[in-house]
């Protein structure tokens, strides 16, 4: 699943076996994150195209519109 804790957003998804990936949109205050978890890869999480070191991303109140891309192995 997707947990918030104040501004961090950490992610843990269980996806079933037979799902290749979903989105969701998450709204942060004023700002909208698109997320997009996709199953087989190498596994990586991407905001707004820059990797990220840990399976978290640390949200902010932009109201600009960003991209979250989890890969799941």
């Amino acid at each position: 699943g997707l947990s918030q804790e104040v501004d961090r957003l950490t992610f843990a998804p269980c996806v079933p076996k037979d799902w290749s990936g979903f989105k969701v949109d998450f709204r942060f205050r004023t700002t909208m994150y698109s997320i997009h978890v996709t199953v087989g890869g190498k596994a990586q999480l991407l905001l707004d195209g820059a990797m990220q070191d840990s399976n978290s991303i640390i949200m902010v109140d932009d109201q600009k519109p960003h991209k979250v891309e989890l890969t799941i192995a």
